[in-house]
């Protein structure tokens, strides 16, 4: 599980092991990210980090969590990110808080 862009750098042993590899992803504002993961990779790394692996062809998960009341839980949000999740034909998504 990974909240950085960082395991593009070792895509091809991803590939090589054929492991499934999971993406946190919270938020799709960016402004928000920067307030409650400051330290993990910008929501476009992750988004583009995602994508990569699936043009792989490999298994890529999202865990979209936690959602956090009246910030992140609203239905316009929550619609947007499934709507993003569905685009990248991510293999699944585990929402929570």
């Amino acid at each position: 599980m990974s909240k950085s862009s960082l395991i593009l750098r070792d895509i091809d042993l991803w590939e090589r092991v054929d492991q499934k590899s999971r993406i946190s992803l919270t938020f799709l504002d960016d402004k928000l990210r920067q307030i409650f993961e400051p330290q993990a990779s910008s929501v476009k790394k992750r988004l583009e980090t995602i994508k990569a692996f699936k043009e792989r062809g490999m298994y890529v998960g999202v865990l979209a969590m936690p959602f956090i009341p009246y910030i992140s839980d609203s239905k316009e949000e929550l619609l947007s990110l499934a709507d993003k999740l569905a685009e990248l034909e991510v293999d699944f998504a585990l929402p929570g808080n």
